[in-house]
């Protein structure tokens, strides 16, 4: 037989751990779901309504396809994590972005690709005018996808403060700009504006991991899965093509 050391429980560790996690969290709802009441002020229901239809053609395929990615990766992550020095994250953490990066961008001109296609297939009639401005949203997706990867970051060096600052910037620069462009332009203004606050966030992303751990950012496989995206966004776009030629002869 053999006895397993226990920790004793600490309310200080928890509260340092869950505080800055329960902070950016908020910051993340300001950041992408703010809108809704920003544009019902500025513009009314049933654009918001419109475009949160059309964003979720976006957001859901890529949050499940996160979802799946880390709850298989996870396991191998938290395994090269045990028992390292900051290297030894580092290192782990530079595997995880060299997979989950490329494979974000690949699934993201995906999207882009098949937005519009996505939208006739699944929504109604009175939906199909949000179909011309579902690339932002995609690309929105796609850089806030990317960005995640700094909680991981956090996750290996058990610091999640490092999520805040990010969080922040996009959760001011988003209701801030969803206000000035919606007010003219609903519908596009508002996709405009959450991927300036996905990419303000995503450039803060970048210093900080690099400051958080000796990390290295996949830059040659962003490279490469950025050339090999280029043939997903042509197949996306002969199947919106073939879907508009098969509905008008119907």
């Amino acid at each position: 037989s053999f006895t397993v050391a226990v920790l004793p429980f600490n309310w200080q560790t928890v509260v340092l751990f869950v505080g800055p996690q329960a902070i950016a969290f908020l910051f993340f709802w300001i950041q992408t779901q703010s809108y809704r009441f920003v544009l019902s002020w500025v513009a009314d229901i049933t654009t918001v309504g419109l475009f949160a239809a059309g964003y979720m053609i976006c957001s859901v395929p890529m949050q499940t396809f996160e979802s799946l990615f880390n709850e298989f990766y996870s396991p191998t992550l938290f395994r090269a994590l045990k028992g390292q020095d900051r290297e030894g994250m580092a290192r782990a953490w530079n595997d995880y972005a060299a997979a989950y990066i490329p494979a974000i961008i690949l699934f993201g001109a995906f999207l882009i690709g098949n937005a519009t296609f996505m939208v006739k297939l699944l929504l109604g009639e009175q939906f199909q005018a949000i179909a011309s401005i579902l690339v932002w949203p995609a690309l929105t997706e796609t850089f806030r996808a990317i960005s995640s990867t700094l909680h991981h970051l956090g996750l290996a060096k058990v610091d999640m403060t490092v999520n805040i600052v990010p969080l922040a910037l996009g959760a001011f620069v988003a209701p801030a700009l969803v206000y000035v462009l919606a007010s003219t332009e609903p519908l596009m203004g508002t996709a405009l504006a959450l991927l300036v606050a996905a990419i303000v966030a995503f450039a803060a992303v970048i210093p900080i991991s690099y400051r958080a751990l000796p990390i290295e950012w996949p830059v040659r496989r962003i490279m490469y899965a950025a050339v090999l995206a280029v043939p997903l966004w042509v197949l996306g776009r002969a199947m919106d093509v073939g879907f508009g030629e098969l509905s008008e002869s119907k």
